[in-house]
């Protein structure tokens, strides 16, 4: 029994089994147009018929379309549910031929070589003697056994670290990129990186001028050096390079020196050297003599001062010798006498401290309380005559050996 479908449901059953398929269709670009900066809007024809191809530009960045220009898109095919109206949604573009090759490499160049990808202040020096080499290459290839092999020739001792890729066909963008992103992450810091592959035509090196790999150069944390193709050869990827060489070999010719002209150089610089140190030792020895010649003159002069003037120094010093005898016997008279004296004084300071003591103790009241005598005192205070006392006064008596209360009885 035949099944019945409403037009969007025949049309939303086409869309399911569309989006399914994924093709190619090969054609001329024609009625080229970006709507809004969002939509991208083209036909592809051939001699006898045409498709309207429909495309955003978040899912083909810088597009490289233009009318007339030869390309192969990927997509599926499509109903419009509303109109009806059948198109292509296109995922990936690719310039197809010699020409549409030629030109969509002529867009992109000029677009990049703008942006300033190729400029020349920004490339970055090589080392000479570089150890630490990463290589982007075909490990199957030619290109990458001519490379090695010119490297060992030319220069030994090298740490290589190859990633493997391919070079040509649809995993080869992808996987270069990948590369770059991979030895920028490394934990190891190469003084290089070599991207290299050998010839072919402008379609086998597509990889080499896509706008993937000319910023995946670009961004490389390491100089970037690229040989690929033949010498008439010029991809993308070698103006965006920090060096270009024209084949493998020559990028393996370009990074290492020769270990031979490297030997040459260094003997000459050798020779050179010692004949310069040759030079500067007789300049310096005539130099030497010179100031050994001035110098014996200056140390004769110099003794004959010196002799001198320690002849003047024992005079002078015997001159002193005896200056000092006759004042240290001067000091020891002065000492003598300043002995005597002031032991003859140090006697009349005694004398005069005994006659002190004498009238001190005879004065003493103490003294004269032991010879039987008193005091009186009165409120207090040492009375000293009778008029001081009246009759009935209380009197304290004091006697050498304690003392006693009285009252005055009567009064003389």
């Amino acid at each position: 029994m035949t099944k019945i479908y409403t037009v969007s449901e025949f049309n939303s059953a086409l869309n399911e089994m569309f989006e399914e398929m994924r093709v190619a269709v090969e054609g001329e670009v024609s009625e080229f147009k970006v709507s809004q900066n969002k939509w991208l809007f083209f036909n592809l024809k051939d001699e006898e018929g045409i498709l309207r191809c429909f495309a955003t530009v978040f899912q083909i960045k810088n597009p490289i379309l233009e009318d007339g220009l030869k390309v192969r898109v990927y997509g599926y095919p499509k109903i419009h549910s509303k109109s009806g109206n059948f198109s292509f949604t296109v995922l990936k573009v690719e310039p197809v031929g010699e020409g549409a090759l030629k030109r969509a490499y002529e867009i992109l160049k000029n677009r990049l070589e703008t942006e300033g990808l190729f400029a020349p202040e920004r490339k970055r020096a090589l080392p000479r003697f570089p150890q630490t080499i990463g290589l982007i290459a075909s490990k199957d290839s030619a290109a990458y056994s001519d490379f090695i092999k010119i490297l060992k020739a030319r220069w030994g001792g090298l740490k290589i670290h190859l990633i493997n890729v391919a070079v040509q066909g649809q995993e080869a963008v992808p996987q270069i990129v990948g590369a770059f992103q991979c030895l920028n992450e490394s934990n190891l810091e190469f003084d290089l990186v070599a991207l290299i592959r050998g010839g072919g035509s402008l379609e086998d090196l597509r990889a080499f001028n896509s706008e993937e790999v000319v910023r995946a150069i670009f961004g490389s944390r390491f100089p970037v050096v690229v040989g690929v193709g033949h010498e008439r050869d010029d991809t993308l990827a070698d103006f965006a390079a920090d060096l270009r060489a024209s084949t493998p070999s020559n990028a393996a010719e370009l990074i290492v020196p020769d270990k031979e002209e490297v030997r040459r150089e260094f003997e000459t610089a050798k020779r050179g050297f010692l004949a310069a140190q040759r030079f500067w030792f007789e300049e310096k020895a005539e130099a030497i003599e010179d100031s050994v010649d001035r110098l014996k003159s200056i140390i004769g002069k110099k003794a004959a001062d010196f002799s001198a003037s320690l002849a003047n120094f024992f005079h002078q010093a015997e001159i002193w010798r005896k200056d000092l005898v006759q004042k240290k016997i001067a000091a020891a008279n002065c000492i003598f006498r300043m002995e005597l004296n002031f032991k003859k004084h140090v006697q009349e300071i005694k004398n005069r401290l005994n006659l002190s003591e004498k009238i001190i103790l005879a004065l003493n009241p103490e003294s004269l309380l032991a010879r039987g005598y008193a005091v009186v005192f009165k409120d207090g205070k040492a009375v000293r005559s009778a008029n001081e006392l009246d009759i009935d006064d209380n009197v304290r008596i004091k006697l050498f050996k304690g003392g006693f209360w009285s009252k005055v009885l009567k009064k003389e």
